[in-house]
């Protein structure tokens, strides 16, 4: 594990209903993956399972995560938004209790923009895919 739960608090904005990552578990250059258990407690849980909005901010939680991590000097959170959400294919939803393994590689940059594409994985098999531009402020 790269970063746990009390450093991820200190890498994004959002407050602790909406954080939806639980570890970093692996970080090349291009690529970060990450761990979410799923609880009751979750902002985007409908119905028992998590939303497909859950899963998209899940998506672009990660790809900060990742940028954090690569700006390891930085001491404040990373402010960044979604620029534009496509290809988004969503095949399952995952139950609270699951956990949910997240993967972002980034495709190419400009400036302050990030394309990435990302994918959640349950159990081993991919349940949501999309493509994500992630613009970074400050």
């Amino acid at each position: 594990m790269i970063a746990g739960k009390p450093e991820i608090r200190d890498m994004l904005p959002q407050g602790e209903s909406m954080i939806m990552i639980d570890a970093i578990t692996s970080y090349t250059e291009n690529t970060v993956t990450t761990s979410f258990e799923i609880t009751p407690s979750c902002f985007f849980v409908e119905n028992g399972k998590l939303s497909t909005e859950g899963m998209i901010e899940n998506m672009a939680q990660t790809a900060i995560a990742g940028s954090f991590t690569k700006k390891k000097q930085q001491s404040k959170p990373v402010n960044a938004f979604i620029g534009a959400i496509t290809r988004l294919n969503v095949t399952a939803y995952a139950r609270q209790g699951s956990t949910i393994h997240t993967k972002i590689e980034q495709k190419t940059n400009l400036g302050n923009m990030f394309l990435v594409a990302g994918t959640i994985l349950l159990n081993e098999t991919s349940i949501a895919t999309c493509d994500l531009k992630i613009v970074f402020g400050n």
